[in-house]
């Protein structure tokens, strides 16, 4: 998931890139962030405004003395991105306009373990549905991003044996997904997609360095270092929720004992409230809430003390490494950071260079 130098693209290319990733923005804040004359960018704006690829939007909060700076953003006919979001359970799909608008979503639940060929032709019907709902078509696609909770292997797309989906072990993801839908398809591993959209427009915006994570069935980061994603040399680097914390603990799906994932994953908190006699939906969801947020000892939930504590000392060894400025905790819905990685795909396609 690189991220190409802005400064060493054409103009009209960054001007456009910065307005697929960032949404609705002032001429000046695309001249501050192209590295171009103010003068350049309006003669870019000027020139995509006659292709009707970009409109002149809403007038900025004012913040100071003087007139509101208007914000120019990308037209409906500059195209839409596509997100899709594969997890243990369930399969969501989005459609957003390069405004940063979403035009259409849909949810599906999945049984679990579900083969991958029949997953993927679930996603495409989706994809048909949220289509149809926007009025556009495949072709319109100019980015389409698909999230998978595992790590992602490159350059051969194909997600590692830790992943959740037992079904995906060994599928080229990307090349699965793209012949079905008949458009490419990049694939990321879902918790560096969530780094991603907190990153973009959540708790982490604007810092350098970041780490997110991602606490479900499985357990994973996502981090952001010296402003762009990373995921290692392999794509495992955030993949804590194997992390040895108990040798002698229970079988992990990996094949080893006492990882982080079957203690503090959410399967792992449920079972351990199985037998107790006052584990109601409402005990069961205030545990799991004392459990990201307590990191002492207390009277409230010994297993809520537990999962604190495992994840603040599992952290603890990746964070000198990154020193994130910012930790976030899934904050951003899947389908938002899917989004995203669909909108800064767009910096790569046809469009922002111009239309034949």
């Amino acid at each position: 998931m690189q991220r190409t130098d802005p400064t060493k693209l054409p103009a009209r290319a960054r001007v456009f890139g910065v307005l697929a990733s960032s949404g609705p923005t002032s001429r000046a804040e695309l001249a501050r962030r192209t590295a171009l004359a103010p003068s350049t960018v309006s003669a870019v704006i000027a020139e995509l405004q006659d292709e009707r690829l970009v409109v002149d939007g809403d007038a900025a909060p004012r913040g100071a003395v003087g007139r509101p700076a208007v914000l120019v953003a990308l037209d409906r006919a500059a195209g839409v991105a596509l997100g899709l979001d594969f997890g243990k359970r369930h399969l969501r799909v989005a459609l957003a306009d390069l405004a940063h608008n979403v035009l259409a979503e849909r949810h599906q639940p999945l049984d679990a373990d579900l083969p991958a060929a029949e997953a993927i032709a679930r996603a495409v019907r989706l994809v048909g549905e949220v289509l149809a709902e926007a009025g556009a078509r495949v072709e319109d696609i100019v980015g389409a991003g698909m999230g998978l909770p595992g790590p992602v292997h490159r350059p051969t797309g194909q997600l590692g044996d830790s992943t959740i989906l037992p079904g995906w072990v060994g599928v080229r993801a990307a090349d699965a997904m793209s012949e079905a839908l008949g458009h490419p398809v990049e694939v990321e591993n879902d918790a560096s997609l969530g780094a991603l959209g907190e990153w973009m427009w959540g708790a982490g915006r604007g810092a350098q360095d970041l780490a997110y994570l991602k606490l479900a069935t499985g357990i994973g980061a996502g981090l952001i270092v010296r402003g762009r994603p990373y995921g290692g040399s392999g794509g495992t680097a955030g993949e804590i929720g194997h992390t040895i914390i108990a040798p002698d603990g229970p079988i992990c799906r990996c094949g080893n004992r006492g990882c982080l994932e079957t203690l503090a994953g959410s399967d792992a908190i449920l079972g351990s409230l199985r037998y107790r006699p006052a584990a109601t939906p409402m005990i069961v969801g205030l545990y799991i809430t004392a459990a990201y947020w307590f990191t002492a000892s207390t009277s409230f939930a010994n297993p809520a003390v537990t999962l604190a504590r495992m994840l603040s000392n599992t952290f603890a060894g990746i964070a000198p490494a990154c020193a994130p400025q910012f930790i976030a905790a899934q904050l951003l819905g899947a389908v938002a950071s899917t989004l995203a990685f669909g909108w800064l795909l767009t910096e790569r396609a046809p469009t922002a260079q111009g239309r034949s």
